[in-house]
């Protein structure tokens, strides 16, 4: 509301009036200007109205218009002071800057009439329909709006702030025709005001450039708040259109910085006041958690080519903006890094495990309260993409890393896992996608330790036949071969089927051994034989293997069968850990006697061997016997399943049984000579002699004699029948051998083996050989070959054959 003050020369009278209405008036925009419309630039030297404009933009305006753009604004006019009333009142703005008092067609402005009501406002002559725009009175005193002006947003060089030129103009007489802006236009030269102002009224605008920030994420619809801070030079002002249409600040409050955020989708104007030369406008992105440090920025010209460099490492724009170059647009998109989530799953048991890891994984423990438990460890975001990234757990003794599973890689990545090194390799691509939710889980097995020894019942010393080594075994895994105390130990998954077992070494046969075992769990596992099977409990097991070498008792006997009386003979073993012997055994001609029993060890061999201390060996025959035990030959092998033993070693004195065959064959007659010769006088013929012994026994040696009387019709050859020196009879040992020698020295020989007779009595006669060699006066021959004849062998005879020749008389 405004007042009307008077004054007299003696006192001051304040007269207050009524609450006023304000006066509002739309403008037309486009219109020519002031001095077009009066053809000539006008002075405005008559300066007959006070007038002050407060020009401001619309509620809700932004505090900046754009550079170079129009504009829509309005003002408020205090209108008062004129000496006498004027008519046909407009309101002139230049709407690029110029100046509604020039002349000029190529200019344009926003033109405003003022209505005829109420006071001060008038109609002079309300009859006149051609004539409608408003008059105003004199002394009148008025505020007036007016709308819908529009103008070229451009700033003061200094400051930014925008400059609005105007004229008001009036005419001293009422003109013929003025119904709408576009009819008014001043009376002379001189009839208007004009001047500059800033629209500075409730709400103020500057002359703004702007820089539009576009957020962008990936993954799309992330809901994380990217922090940004706007700079410009001092002196500046930098306001920020937030997303939600709000702003930073106010023109009058503002500097030049400005904070504000942005979420995906959302796109903020950073602006600054524009001046002819180029300020410069820094935005610059926090970073958060979890996202690339390096953003990619795009950013387009708006208006002009306002120079704009972007720094992706350090998420910054820097455009260089000025009243012509003033508007760029900017998209950055910021990638959410990969997040790896650690799951650990522990079977059999409890157990706290700790994980490292590359490309900026934090090292980490994770604890199981129990068997069979899942526990996750925070997720942690990787340092940059698409690079290989391991993750490692610790090796943790009594733990088998069963299996690592990754789920959430990007498209066409790949998780390695190399469970003896216990890492997982997250291959570029399973890293690359932008937001990825990567889990790996980790499942170990709790082990317990399972020992397997070896005890070995002491011998001493350790018998032959069977080295007493073995090769233990636990869960499949060998130890190293040994004897009492041999052991083998391996890892087993606790609930898990475990095996235990033992083998035979080099030079063991494990049936030699009875074998029992025992493990301490609870309840024991016991029982016999090599191998067993257990549960493996959430403890540490021991299992003992206790190996006993079989053993069988040794008795030998010593049995003679028709022994000579006196005959002693002594059955032994040798080979055997322990000696068994019957001792000397005298033959009685039909007993038995047996020795001290022995021990005798399974995979043992020893020989049952008979020696004699009276008698001859070679007239008894030897067979050994053994009941209860494997005997091949003299040689004694001790089987697993052997206990007792009994050896029996029986002599059976054995006999000869001899026969004599004899043949004669005419060799030659005086007749036929040695063609189908003829046993004639003067014939010649052969007597052979052949001795056999079918029997098993052998004769004694020297013992045989063979006398043979000739027929009284022949005579006795005692030249030599073969070679010279050979002799009169010839010798013949078959096959088998018979065991006996041949010798001739000479008729005369007393030594050699053959004697002649003529009456069977005395064997001292010497032949003497007539011319043909032929002696009529032997009567008789004896032979008696050396050494002793053996008797048969593998069912042949032994045999011997003599030959000499006669001449028939």
């Amino acid at each position: 509301m405004r007042k009307l003050v008077t004054g007299g020369a003696l006192a001051l009278l304040v007269v207050p009036v009524a609450a006023q209405v304000m006066t509002t008036t739309n403008a037309q925009q486009g219109l020519s200007c002031a001095g077009t419309r009066y053809g000539s630039d006008l002075n405005c030297s008559a300066g007959e109205f006070t007038v002050e404009p407060v020009f401001s933009a619309e509620p809700g305006t932004p505090p900046f218009c754009v550079a170079g753009e129009e504009f829509l604004f309005r003002v408020d006019i205090g209108l008062s002071g004129s000496n006498a009333d004027r008519y046909d009142v407009g309101f002139f703005v230049g709407e690029s800057g110029n100046d509604p008092r020039v002349s000029d067609a190529s200019q344009s402005c926003s033109v405003a009439t003022f209505p005829t009501s109420p006071l001060p406002w008038f109609d002079k002559s309300p009859a006149n329909a051609a004539n409608s725009c408003g008059d105003y009175t004199q002394r009148g005193d008025d505020d007036v709006r007016v709308d819908k002006i529009r103008v070229l947003c451009q700033g003061d060089a200094a400051t930014g702030a925008l400059q609005v030129p105007f004229v008001l103009t009036y005419n001293q007489n009422e003109q013929a025709s003025c119904a709408v802006p576009s009819d008014v236009q001043p009376g002379s030269k001189s009839k208007c005001n004009s001047g500059v102002s800033l629209v500075s009224g409730d709400v103020k605008v500057f002359s703004g450039a702007h820089v539009d920030v576009t957020k962008q994420t990936e993954p799309d619809g992330e809901g994380q708040a990217f922090t940004y801070t706007a700079s410009g030079p001092a002196g500046s002002k930098v306001i920020v259109r937030r997303a939600d249409g709000s702003y930073t600040d106010t023109i009058a409050s503002a500097d030049s910085t400005a904070t504000f955020t942005l979420s995906d989708g959302e796109t903020a104007r950073v602006f600054i006041t524009a001046l002819p030369t180029a300020q410069r406008l820094v935005i610059s992105e926090q970073l958060e958690t979890g996202w690339d440090s390096t953003a990619l920025i795009n950013c387009s010209d708006q208006r002009g080519d306002p120079v704009v460099t972007v720094d992706e490492a350090n998420r910054s724009i820097t455009a260089d903006l000025d009243e012509n170059n003033s508007a760029a647009a900017c998209t950055i998109t910021n990638r959410k890094l990969p997040q790896v989530t650690v799951t650990k799953t522990s079977l059999g048991d409890g157990g706290s495990f700790t994980f490292s890891g590359s490309n900026g994984l934090s090292d980490q423990i994770i604890t199981t309260p129990s068997a069979g438990a899942s526990v996750s460890g925070s997720a942690q975001y990787l340092a940059a993409f698409g690079v290989a990234t391991n993750l490692v757990e610790v090796p943790q003794e009594g733990w088998r890393l069963e299996s690592v599973n990754c789920s959430g890689l990007g498209a066409g990545g790949n998780a390695t896992a190399d469970l003896a090194t216990q890492t997982v390799t997250l291959d570029t691509a399973a890293v690359s996608e932008p937001g990825a939710e990567i889990g790996c889980t980790f499942t170990n097995v709790r082990q317990r330790n399972l020992t397997v020894t070896k005890q070995l019942t002491a011998i001493s010393p350790w018998p032959d036949g069977d080295s007493g080594l073995f090769v233990m075994s636990a869960n499949g895994t060998a130890g190293t071969e040994g004897g009492n105390g041999a052991s083998a130990s391996e890892l087993v998954d606790v609930g898990a089927s475990a095996t235990f077992s033992e083998s035979a070494g080099s030079g063991t046969d494990l049936a030699n051994y009875s074998a029992t075992y025992s493990c301490n769990t609870t309840p024991a596992t016991s029982g016999s034989g090599t191998s067993g099977a257990l549960t493996m409990p959430n403890t540490d097991v021991d299992c003992t293997f206790t190996n006993t070498r079989r053993s069988a008792t040794l008795t030998l006997r010593k049995t003679w069968q028709d022994g000579a009386s006196g005959d002693t003979a002594t059955v032994s073993s040798s080979g055997f850990n322990n000696t068994a012997s019957t001792g000397a055994v005298v033959s009685t001609g039909n007993n038995s006697v047996d020795g001290t029993p022995v021990t005798v060890y399974a995979g043992e061999s020893g020989t049952i061997v008979e020696s004699f201390s009276v008698g001859d060996p070679g007239l008894y025959s030897l067979a050994i016997d053994c009941s209860g035990g494997s005997l091949s030959g003299s040689t004694l092998t001790v089987l697993p399943g052997d206990t007792s033993i009994l050896c029996t070693a029986t002599n059976s004195r054995m006999l000869p049984s001899l026969s004599l065959l004899k043949w004669v064959a005419t060799l030659w007659d005086p007749v036929n000579g040695s063609v189908n010769p003829k046993s004639i006088p003067g014939a010649v013929s052969q007597y052979t002699l052949r001795l056999s012994n079918s029997g098993d026994g052998s004769t004694d040696s020297g013992s045989l004699v063979l006398d043979d009387a000739l027929p009284e019709h022949v005579d006795l050859y005692v030249g030599d029948l073969g070679v010279a020196g050979s002799g009169p009879v010839g010798f013949r040992d078959g096959t088998p051998a018979s065991g006996l020698s041949w010798v001739y020295s000479a008729l005369d020989s007393e030594t050699d083996h053959v004697e002649f007779s003529q009456d069977g009595i005395d064997w001292s006669y010497v032949p003497v050989p007539d011319a043909d060699g032929f002696d009529p006066s032997v009567r008789h021959i004896r032979l008696k070959p050396a050494g002793r004849m053996n008797g048969q062998s593998g069912g042949s005879d032994t045999w011997v054959e003599f030959t000499f020749r006669v001449r028939v008389r």
